[in-house]
């Protein structure tokens, strides 16, 4: 009787389990791949580049005809919320002139709800690096951008200071990162939360690290390391 018993659950349970079936995880898309630039990432997701590319810069300070062209990759953040990341994958951007930004995120009046990484590469002779596209004093700040592992090769430039990461935003974090060659650094707007850790200047023709608050200088200046 008790084998009887013990059959019958387990037909049970097997039955019960045919009938209400585990939902399947949902699959995981795979990365995009960045081949050209200029590049506008405009849906959440992780982006790769699987080359070193170049962004042909056609504007030139001499001639008032040419328009500026546009940065190499910008991020949207008037998306759909979901996580972008962005990852260079060891590779390296190059731009051939001068008034070129390398990495634009935001639109100068959106905010992000969700978190945007750029990682893992080079940027080479670009004026402007990596930059949230809100200005000083907007009311719009981003939060949640993680720069990592990235080197930023500057070029002088004919019209303005140029810079390496201007961050207009806050609860960001930018680590294991190398400023070369830039007149400013790092431009940081960001009221408070902004965490830097192993990033080093090199070669910078004015100032290295320029802070809108000063109730953060005493929790960044420490993890910095500056080079002649």
């Amino acid at each position: 009787m008790l084998r009887i018993i013990l059959s019958f659950l387990l037909l049970a349970a097997m039955h019960a389990s045919a009938a209400n079936p585990k939902p399947k995880p949902t699959p995981t898309p795979p990365p995009i791949v960045i081949s050209a630039v200029p590049y506008t990432i405009a849906a959440p997701g992780t982006y790769i580049l699987a080359a070193d590319l170049v962004l042909t810069v056609s504007y030139s300070p001499s001639d008032p005809t040419s328009t500026i062209t546009p940065a190499a990759i910008t991020v949207d953040t008037n998306i759909v919320p979901g996580t972008v990341l962005l990852d260079l994958k060891g590779h390296t951007i190059t731009a051939t002139g001068v008034d070129s930004s390398a990495i634009a995120i935001g639109d100068g009046v959106g905010i992000n709800a969700y978190p945007i990484t750029v990682q893992n590469g080079t940027l080479t002779g670009f004026s402007y690096g990596i930059g949230t596209r809100q200005g000083a004093y907007s009311p719009y700040l981003l939060s949640g951008i993680t720069l990592a592992n990235l080197k930023l090769n500057m070029v002088d430039n004919a019209d303005a200071v140029s810079w390496g990461i201007r961050l207009y935003a806050v609860n960001s974090a930018v680590t294991n990162c190398t400023i070369n060659n830039a007149e400013d650094g790092i431009l940081d707007w960001g009221i408070k939360g902004n965490v830097y850790s192993n990033v080093t200047f090199t070669n910078i023709g004015i100032e290295a690290f320029i802070i809108g608050s000063i109730l953060n200088a005493t929790e960044v200046l420490p993890s910095l390391s500056f080079s002649p």
